[in-house]
């Protein structure tokens, strides 16, 4: 029929070969994989097998299983197809006849379906299918029947097969349910005409569903059918494993007999080996003879341990020979000892050489110090003549009380002196800003050279370190010559001093940079002091371009502030070259007080200054009041102004000496950058050159070391060698005496054995 011609694919699953039952081949399904997890049965944890079965029982069980299973998997080809077939009778393309036929061969898989789960249960219950006899029709039984054989056949089946019946009867339960659907939905395809399009829709949604529960307890049940042929195989493979064990344990009785056998044969063996003994204690007489070639054994045996004596001489040479070394090494050890104390004299001048620059660096900070004084005499000499014009500008003041044409001068001044006091107070911040990151570099330097004289005693400690660890082992190379442990233990030392001097040494390095860097930093910090003086200088050129009517007789206030100003950085320069001066020569506290001393005095002496300028802008204030007073008495004080005229005169005249002042001033300035950049320079090559001879020293001393190291481990491996050779030659010498002996005292226990058996 159709629906048989359009069944699914089989495949033919081979029996595994070390099963004793038989080597056919059975027809498997390929649909229902087991890896689903929603059709997988659970196995049970103990398979019961039957006491009294024969070989022949598995076999028709495993085929009823192969069966089964292909009934189950034609009945679940022939539902697909049926409603591939139902799918495309909505559609309209298939014949009723056809779908007929369908049907028909739809019902007769279901038939074998039930007969084939029918005989798995009967086969699976004892002693129920077998003696009945067979193959019986298909026919469809109701409810009440299988419910009423449900519990009979629980009874007979044995625990592990409870679920296998079980799934059984669900799988029948379900082809049932799909056949009475199937038969209702052909009933309603041949009354198609008298019924309605809605009820033959329902009837077929109804077969579907049938169709789907149907399929999944197939393949519920195949997936069954293959575990318990599974379990069924695993029986039959521990049943053949114990037929094994069995042949293996009569083989293990045979092996015993023969044993017990082949004891016996032995203890006849000893027997007939004890009287072999009494027959050679008899012959053991005839070694009397034998003793004259045992003495010429003897006298051979004296001769090699002369030969043996004359080597250990020889070996005595050679270890004097080895002290000889030591004491050669001894020598090359004080060559060391004088190599380190040339090297202690080194620094010792070193020292001298810094004590020296040290007192240079006194002397230079006590001129500075000198030169400080004078610039404070000449401040009183500048605030002397401040007093001075301060009365000037007074007298200047009232006269101008009389002027009416002055005030668009003053207006114009007070604008000036405005600009100029917020220049004035922008450079006292900046001088200030400049005063203080001196200080900190100074304290910088001034750890520095602490952490330096801190690196070279701890250089010297090392040094002294050295000496004495190369003391300890020249004693103990003269004490212990023979222990080759104790001088590796040594060079493994001297290999950790070598690191942590190397280490030392690359500290030393990035200090000397980061010192190279903090005088770079200083050459940029006087550079840019030198660029202020620069555009200070451009300040004043310009100030000078303004035209004549500017220089009346406020210009004097802002010559002086000027002046104010250039003392003030003179001053801070003074102070802060000052500093670095102390802070380079002594590395002490005491010597940086005075120059806290000395910014305190000059931050006082610069608060005094504020103060005054803050009373000259009162005053200037004061002087707009009076000003505007005036500009009333304009058209009354007209003689007033040819007097004044007089005074910008006089006036003029001071300004262009206080503007000579002003450049002798720059001059004297510049002498003492120039001055500050040679001593700097000065410095630096001096550091560059202490900084060279230290590196010149550290390779020296590095190289000294390497050299120290290398000797030492060419000399440890020499004695190695040689202690190795001593060794082995008086194992060798050891081991030979012992033969000798050993031989020595064969003789003895033979010639006592047979003077025994003589006697």
């Amino acid at each position: 029929m159709k629906a048989r011609s359009s069944s699914p694919v089989h495949v033919h699953v081979q029996r595994s070969q070390s099963l004793p039952c038989s080597a056919e081949t059975v027809r498997g399904v390929t649909h229902g994989s087991a890896s689903d997890p929603g059709l997988r049965v659970r196995k049970p944890k103990k398979v019961v097998h039957k006491s009294h079965s024969s070989e022949r029982e598995p076999e028709q069980a495993d085929w009823t299983c192969v069966q089964s299973r292909d009934r189950f998997a034609r009945s679940e080809a022939a539902g697909a197809h049926l409603q591939a077939e139902l799918s495309d009778k909505t559609n309209g393309s298939n014949s009723l006849l056809a779908e007929r036929e369908r049907t028909v061969s739809f019902e007769e898989t279901l038939s074998d379906v039930w007969a084939g789960s029918r005989m798995l249960a009967e086969e699976l219950a004892p002693g129920s299918s077998h003696q009945d006899g067979a193959d019986e029709t298909p026919s469809v039984q109701p409810d009440c029947e299988r419910e009423r054989e449900r519990p009979e056949r629980e009874a007979l089946v044995p625990d592990g097969s409870v679920l296998l019946l079980a799934a059984l009867r669900e799988a029948e339960t379900g082809a049932h349910a799909a056949a009475v659907q199937l038969t209702s939905f052909r009933e309603a395809l041949g009354h198609e005409s008298a019924a309605p399009g809605c009820r033959i829709g329902r009837q077929k949604a109804l077969l579907l569903e049938k169709l789907e529960e149907f399929k999944s307890r197939n393949r519920a049940v195949r997936q069954q059918l293959k575990d318990f042929q599974d379990r069924e195989a695993g029986r039959l493979e521990a049943d053949r494993h114990m037929y094994v064990i069995l042949k293996k344990l009569t083989l293990t009785e045979t092996e015993n007999l023969n044993l017990k056998r082949d004891l016996r044969e032995k203890e006849g063996r000893i027997e007939v080996l004890m009287v072999l003994r009494q027959e050679e204690k008899l012959k053991l007489e005839a070694v009397v003879q034998q003793s004259k070639s045992v003495e010429t054994v003897r006298a051979h045996l004296q001769g090699q341990l002369r030969n043996k004596e004359s080597e250990n001489n020889r070996l005595t040479v050679q270890l004097r020979g080895l002290e000889k070394t030591l004491a050669e090494q001894k020598l090359r050890i004080g060559c060391l000892k004088a190599q380190v104390s040339s090297a202690s004299e080194k620094e010792k001048d070193e020292k001298e050489a810094l004590k020296k620059a040290t007192r240079v660096q006194k002397q230079r900070a006590e001129k500075f110090e000198a030169a400080v004084e004078k610039s404070y005499a000449h401040l009183r000499e500048k605030d002397a003549e401040l007093a001075s014009l301060r009365s000037e500008v007074e007298v200047w003041r009232r006269r101008q009380e009389e002027g009416v044409e002055v005030q668009v001068p003053l207006e114009v001044l007070k604008q000036q002196v405005c600009e100029m006091t917020l220049q004035l107070q922008r450079e006292r911040e900046s001088v200030r800003v400049s005063n203080e990151d001196l200080l900190q570099k100074v304290e910088k330097l001034s750890l520095e050279n602490t952490d330096l004289s801190l690196e070279n005693a701890a250089l010297k400690a090392s040094v002294s370190d050295l000496e004495e660890r190369l003391r300890r082992s020249v004693e103990e190379v003269q004490e212990q010559t023979t222990i080759c442990q104790h001088q590796e233990q040594l060079s493994e030392d001297h290999q950790t001093q070598v690191a942590e001097l190397q280490k030392e040494v690359v500290g030393l390095k990035s200090r000397l940079a980061d010192i190279l860097k903090e005088q770079e930093e200083l050459r940029e910090t006087k550079e840019a002091e030198v660029r202020q003086v620069r555009e200070l200088r451009v300040c004043v050129s310009e100030l000078e371009a303004y035209p004549e009517l500017l220089r009346a007789a406020k210009q004097r206030e802002r010559d002086l502030q000027d002046r104010l100003l250039l003392s003030e950085r003179t001053m801070s320069r003074s102070a802060l070259t000052l500093q670095e001066l102390q802070a380079k020569a002594e590395h002490q506290s005491e010597q940086l007080r005075p120059s806290v001393d000395t910014k305190d005095s000059m931050s006082k002496q610069n608060d005094g200054l504020r103060e005054q300028m803050e009373s000259l802008h009162r005053r200037v204030e004061e002087v707009a009041e009076e000003n505007r007073a005036l500009l009333q008495k304009l058209f009354v004080q007209e003689e007033a102004l040819e007097h004044g005229g007089q005074q910008l005169e006089q006036s003029s005249t001071e300004n262009l000496s206080l503007h000579r002042h002003l450049e002798a001033a720059l001059s004297d300035v510049k002498q003492q950058v120039s001055i500050v950049k040679e001593k700097a320079v000065l410095r630096e090559r001096t550091l560059q050159g202490k900084i060279q001879e230290l590196d010149s020293e550290r390779n020296r001393r590095e190289k000294e070391l390497k050299t120290l190291r290398l000797s030492k481990e060419s000399m440890e491996k020499q004695f190695e060698v040689r202690l190795k050779d001593l060794q082995l030659r008086l194992d060798q010498s050891e081991n030979h005496k012992q033969s000798i002996q050993n031989y020595i005292d064969f003789l003895k226990n033979s010639y006592t054995t047979m003077f025994e058996d003589s006697l």
